[in-house]
């Protein structure tokens, strides 16, 4: 089974170069972000800048309409490397400009080529605005009503399964490591009959399933949504 794991956005972007690795070889990572710079430090092989002029202008700047236009700009470039894939796995900060206003276009493109598509959502610290938080909420919304279901990686969290004296790093590239793990789990699930999946209502509870049998950690910071 072809599959893309795309990272979205600063959060997105970062979550996927700490995945990356060996184990990983037989999957396409896309890095897309409408930050020239920050896409660079991107470790993935497919690297897509968002945005129809793309530079310093086309930077969110936290707002997710800006974010969605930019993306909506740019889907043919997006629509191109996907083309040929089974499923799509979508990384994002949902509370960020790029993240949560351009994840919900790229799963519609994903659903329009036929992919299996799953989201990985990161929600929003508690210290982080409340209009962050309504843009994570409207993100969940748009990807649900795509028929997309959404891991849902709570930060607030995060400091439950480490020491509390671990840097803040550490801890991110720990729950990238376990969302690593836990989607190749779903594709070694799913490889062997995507379109049924896809069709599938019961998808959701696939996930829930899964998910039981992983480690307490991840079952603690996340629920699929």
């Amino acid at each position: 089974m072809k599959t893309s794991i795309i990272g979205v956005g600063g959060a997105g972007v970062n979550s996927i170069n700490h995945m990356i690795n060996s184990s990983t070889s037989n999957i396409q990572f896309i890095g897309i972000n409408s930050n020239p710079e920050h896409l660079g430090d991107s470790k993935t092989d497919v690297k897509i800048l968002i945005g129809k002029n793309p530079g310093p202008l086309t930077i969110t700047g936290g707002n997710p309409a800006i974010g969605q236009e930019a993306c909506l700009q740019s889907q043919d470039k997006i629509r191109d490397k996907l083309k040929g894939q089974h499923a799509a796995f979508i990384l994002s900060g949902l509370g960020g400009g790029t993240g949560g206003g351009a994840s919900p276009v790229i799963a519609d493109i994903c659903r329009g080529l036929g992919l299996l598509v799953i989201a990985v959502g990161f929600y929003p610290f508690a210290f982080e605005t409340k209009k962050q938080e309504r843009y994570a909420l409207d993100a969940i919304k748009k990807l649900n009503a795509a028929s997309v279901p959404v891991i849902l990686i709570y930060n607030n969290r995060l400091r439950g399964i480490t020491e509390n004296n671990d840097l803040m790093v550490n801890v991110f590239r720990r729950t990238d490591e376990m969302i690593r793990d836990f989607l190749l789990t779903i594709i070694d699930e799913v490889s062997f009959n995507p379109e049924e999946i896809i069709n599938n209502d019961l998808l959701n509870d696939l996930l829930n399933g899964l998910l039981k049998k992983c480690n307490k950690d991840l079952q603690h910071i996340c629920e699929i949504v």
